[in-house]
């Protein structure tokens, strides 16, 4: 079995130092072979093991200093070498400048790319600390609000630090906010609906800022396999109504769910009697939630069917019904994949494509009518130069997406796994424009992006 020599080694500090167990590790990294997350990533996600356990961890595999961003004084000098918008970018925050050389905190030390930029920025050396990204997040708020915003423009208290949060991170202008705040008095709406309906900033922006100001992690629901012993703790119809999810049962027998503002009152109180456990919130696009509610739940239905307790159905047990409709899998092929995932983790349609029950042709057009996002094949496709210029090859490789035009103003790309939320934002963030998503088969995806990437014509397409 292959397993990335990085990830076995900080799985084996983590196990030795005993943050997590073997059979967790040896699990862990038979999943990151198929979603090619990070091993931290999957540990976190799982309810293995908390950030702060991770990040130290980490310190330990690489010997780096970890420290607590608390106990932390960076210097306007320090400050001034790095941007805001680079900083939040990069998941860092300068510390101070020695002779040739500036310190910083950072989430993710092995990441070369960020670490190149910050010398070419700065002209200088980089000494790292490694921190909790959630840290980092709140310090990055904190500090350069401290050096560049002045004062008096949050006396409200309606406002929650929410709009001093986005007014930190540059979503929002200072009119923007008193304009804001001066209608809230009028209509008593909550200051981020008001933000939202002037178009000022959307759903992901507006519930970042949220997960910032209740220093509660946000989470993508879309990356969870769904938990029949936590679904079952929740009752569909409350989760509906309070517009909450949940999404795992944790080692420490706390259930974590997901939500998009703070429970009051009688809902908590309700919550919390129906669960009779320890809560761990998280915090999610409401969008996602009201669009996982229907994938989550169908995995019960699912078990009623299959008879079975352990089906799960990952990215929409939806796209089985799909392939059922078109006459591709039976009944019996479904509950058989849906068994096999329980155990596996793999994706459903890996499962059958594993099974040979279906093609990979078969399950790009049933993720294409799943989503309603269009299906192209790259046989008869000529990306254009300018949108391959806009992403590296090396990028593209690792999301495993190609980039086809621009039009309008937003980058057309080719993807087969249009759920990979990770990859979309890492693009939009990377390219700084909107994107409009294509599904294309993975094979298609590998076997054209080297010939796409190898030669240009005059017409500024590329060669096939």
């Amino acid at each position: 079995m292959y397993y990335h020599g990085k990830s076995r080694l900080l799985g084996n500090v983590l196990v030795n130092h005993g943050l997590i167990t073997e059979e967790q590790l040896e699990s862990a990294l038979a999943e990151q072979k198929i979603n090619r997350k990070r091993l931290g990533d999957i540990l976190v996600d799982n309810g293995w093991i908390c950030e702060r356990d991770l990040t130290q961890g980490i310190s330990k595999q690489l010997f780096i200093s970890y420290i607590e961003m608390n106990e932390m004084d960076p210097t306007p000098q320090a400050l001034a070498l790095v941007p805001e918008s680079i900083a939040e970018r990069l998941e860092i925050v300068p510390l101070k400048v020695t002779d040739n050389t500036l310190s910083i905190a950072i989430a993710e030390p092995l990441n070369l790319l960020a670490l190149d930029e910050l010398r070419m920025i700065t002209g200088l050396n980089i000494e790292m600390a490694v921190a909790t990204a959630t840290d980092i997040r709140m310090a990055i708020c904190k500090w350069y609000k401290e050096q560049e915003c002045s004062p008096g423009i949050f006396e409200s208290e309606k406002c929650f630090r929410l709009g001093e949060i986005l007014f930190t991170a540059g979503l929002i202008s200072e009119r923007q906010l008193k304009e804001a705040l001066e209608e809230q008095d009028f209509n008593k709406k909550r200051l981020g609906e008001i933000f939202m309906e002037h178009g000022w900033i959307n759903e992901l922006q507006l519930i970042d800022a949220v997960s910032k100001q209740l220093q509660i992690p946000m989470i993508l629901l879309s990356s969870h396999v769904p938990s029949p012993d936590a679904l079952r703790l929740v009752p569909r119809a409350m989760a509906e109504r309070f517009g909450i999810l949940p999404v795992s049962l944790l080692a420490n027998s706390q259930i974590r769910i997901a939500m998009t503002e703070p429970l009051r009152g009688e809902a908590l109180g309700e919550l919390r009697a129906a669960v009779d456990r320890e809560i761990e919130f998280a915090i999610a696009l409401p969008s996602a939630i009201r669009r996982e509610i229907p994938r989550f739940y169908r995995v019960l239905e699912l078990e009623e069917i299959s008879g079975s307790s352990g089906g799960y159905s990952e990215k929409g047990a939806l796209l089985g019904d799909i392939l059922m409709n078109d006459g591709a899998v039976t009944k019996h092929h479904l509950s058989e994949a849906l068994q096999e995932q329980g155990i596996t983790r793999m994706r459903l349609g890996e499962v059958l494509i594993k099974n040979g029950v279906i093609t990979e042709k078969q399950l790009a057009r049933a993720i294409s009518t799943q989503l309603n996002i269009p299906l192209v094949s790259l046989e008869h496709t000529r990306p254009t130069l300018d949108a391959l210029g806009m992403v590296p090859k090396i990028m593209a490789q690792r999301l495993e997406i190609i980039p086809l035009d621009i039009e309008d103003g937003y980058l057309r790309i080719a993807i087969a796994e249009p759920l990979n939320l990770m990859a979309i934002d890492e693009l939009r963030s990377y390219t700084n424009m909107d994107l409009e998503l294509m599904v294309a088969t993975p094979s298609q995806i590998r076997a054209k992006l080297d010939i796409f990437y190898s030669g240009k014509n005059e017409d500024q397409t590329i060669l096939i």
